[in-house]
């Protein structure tokens, strides 16, 4: 989910390299039914399982092409902290 430049050196030092509209924000009573009462260090890497629900779709004509649209409303999730030592795909798809 990465931003890559059009352009090499495009992006200046404070943009972040992720879309804003990907983040979640979980307040207090959503932390509360996650059982999550510390709050994990800045930069903490956590997983995210998660069942949504297509609200909405869109696609609409640019000038320079089409540009679509989905949003996802989010019925069910646990988070859970990724331990440094695991590998991704044992903790999306378990031991192999």
């Amino acid at each position: 989910m990465k931003i890559e430049p059009a352009m090499p050196g495009q992006m200046e030092m404070n943009d972040s390299k992720y879309p804003e509209e990907l983040c979640i924000e979980i307040e207090s009573d959503q932390l509360a039914k996650l059982g999550i009462s510390v709050m994990p260090k800045i930069g903490t890497v956590m997983m995210i399982t998660a069942k949504a629900v297509v609200k909405s779709n869109e696609e609409t004509e640019l000038m320079m092409g089409k540009e679509t649209c989905i949003e996802l409303q989010i019925t069910d999730m646990e988070i859970s902290k990724v331990e440094q030592n695991n590998n991704f795909s044992s903790v999306l798809y378990g031991p192999q």
